[in-house]
């Protein structure tokens, strides 16, 4: 949509981070994939297609991924966070802080000890699979420059399936928050269909994604919550990048 456009470009051109940090890719166009699966509405607006992440990134959340996490409030108000750190074998770690931001994701174990209804947000399952980008297959097929969105019931019931090229690698997968469906099934169909069924698997990866935002994202005292952990999320197509990098500059 141009509204989101605008946005991504802004989140990006506004701050000083190189495309190739972001690990994004300068994608043309935009095909989305209506019920029927017969017609494709291209869009010709220059994007940016980019992943959640930074390069690196997932290697570095997997080092540094916190196990049983808690909030304690102490007498002189200040908080302590006590962790395992999978690191160092999964020993305890205490942290006192004078204010916690929790950017923890959604499902938010920041939220749901210390905001009100922190943990009542209703969220879908997303699932992707990471590929190693083919060439471009032609007209219909695989295009590196270009980001599809599916609408079909055999691929999501209730959300969408993607595939977005972010260069070498590409991201296909779908989300539904009915618990009996396939998530690895539908991404096959997917893949199938998207002509990307032997391309070399590099990760799967799997998030709740929130679809509303929570009423307070603050406890009034020394924590608040940034991004998804808050549930601030386009609620049509659970995008958050803008809002998290947005929340995060505020």
């Amino acid at each position: 949509h141009g509204t989101g456009e605008h946005r991504g470009r802004c989140t990006v051109e506004q701050r000083p981070l190189p495309l190739a940090a972001l690990g994004c890719a300068d994608q043309r166009c935009i095909g989305a994939l209506c019920p029927r699966g017969c017609d494709r509405i291209r869009r010709g607006h220059r994007i940016l297609a980019g992943e959640a992440r930074a390069r690196g990134g997932d290697e570095l959340q997997r080092q540094t991924a916190l196990a049983r996490r808690r909030l304690e409030r102490l007498a002189d108000g200040e908080v302590r966070l006590v962790y395992s750190d999978k690191r160092a074998g999964g020993a305890q770690v205490s942290v006192r802080a004078r204010a916690v931001i929790g950017a923890d994701g959604a499902k938010s174990r920041v939220a749901s000890q210390c905001i009100p209804g922190g943990e009542e947000v209703p969220c879908v399952i997303a699932y992707h699979e990471i590929v190693a980008s083919p060439p471009s297959t032609g007209e219909g097929g695989f295009d590196p420059a270009r980001c599809d969105v599916w609408f079909q019931g055999r691929i999501s019931p209730d959300f969408y399936g993607w595939v977005f090229p972010h260069g070498e690698r590409t991201s296909i997968g779908m989300g539904t928050a009915q618990g009996d469906v396939s998530l690895t099934e539908c991404t096959q169909r997917l893949r199938e269909a998207a002509g990307l069924l032997d391309a070399e698997t590099v990760r799967r990866e799997g998030a709740p994604i929130p679809l509303k935002p929570l009423k307070c994202w603050d406890d009034g005292r020394n924590v608040v919550l940034a991004g998804d952990a808050a549930g601030v999320v386009a609620p049509a197509s659970g995008e958050g990048i803008y809002y998290a990098m947005l929340g995060g500059r505020l």
